[in-house]
């Protein structure tokens, strides 16, 4: 600061130096407790966060399959059945895409000699004979991954988004039946990276579903039952029973 100094007028300015306190830092305790307490806050936090992300992901999983449902449900309006493979038979399965199925242990859905469709056996054991005996790439393990006749498993978005398989398009009238999608914007894959999948197969012998494999990528539902059983973590839309 500045201050007139000496006696009279002809006193001279003079400057006195002077000092700002400074603030005082934290001492190595006071640091340590701060680390401890923070660490203490962010271990109680992490489980906590972590199990809100997996329930999200669950429930993104539940929205998606809803939406795939209603595109599902209006394509069958339009066209009233999947249409035919080349050898004249519904699909076994529909598949979205994204990662093929996780090997595990699969569900054993149905007795090794209840005859599907086609007449080959649905039992777990079979199906990956099956499955390459009819020259069809394997996607996983049992029912779910390798159907038995592994030529009609077929892409989902195929019938919902871009009519690849050659449904009839809709004619111009109020009343006209026939394909006029697209029904989704797109066929996602599931929260955890792995494929949606319907078990087209059902038909007349169960529930329709349409099933994600969750975290663990294994599908543990039965592809085939007489009532809806959801094996694991897997999450699952019911379609229907279409008999």
């Amino acid at each position: 600061m500045w201050r007139i100094g000496g006696n009279g007028a002809g006193g001279r300015l003079r400057r006195r130096a002077t000092r700002r306190s400074q603030p005082a830092g934290f001492s190595l305790a006071e640091t340590t407790i701060i680390l401890a307490a923070a660490s203490v806050l962010a271990a109680t936090a992490a489980p906590s966060v972590m199990d809100y992300v997996a329930q999200a992901r669950f429930i993104k999983a539940s929205g998606d399959e809803q939406v795939l449902i209603s595109g599902v449900s209006r394509l069958l309006f339009d066209v009233g059945r999947f249409t035919a493979t080349p050898g004249g038979e519904e699909p076994m399965m529909l598949v979205g895409p994204g990662e093929d199925f996780a090997k595990g242990n699969p569900a054993s859905d149905a007795p090794t000699d209840a005859p599907a469709a086609g007449g080959m056996s649905l039992g777990a054991s079979g199906d990956t004979a099956n499955a390459a005996a009819a020259g069809a790439a394997t996607v996983g393990t049992g029912p779910w991954a390798a159907p038995p006749d592994g030529n009609r498993v077929q892409n989902l978005e195929d019938h919902l988004v871009t009519n690849m398989v050659g449904y009839r398009l809709r004619a111009e009238g109020a009343f006209a039946k026939g394909w006029s999608g697209p029904y989704v914007d797109k066929v996602p894959a599931d929260p955890w990276g792995h494929r949606y999948a319907i078990n087209i197969g059902a038909t007349g012998r169960g529930p329709v579903i349409i099933l994600s494999a969750g975290p663990d990528g294994v599908p543990e539902t039965p592809f085939i039952a007489p009532g809806l059983r959801i094996g694991g973590d897997d999450v699952v839309g019911l379609l229907g029973n279409r008999r």
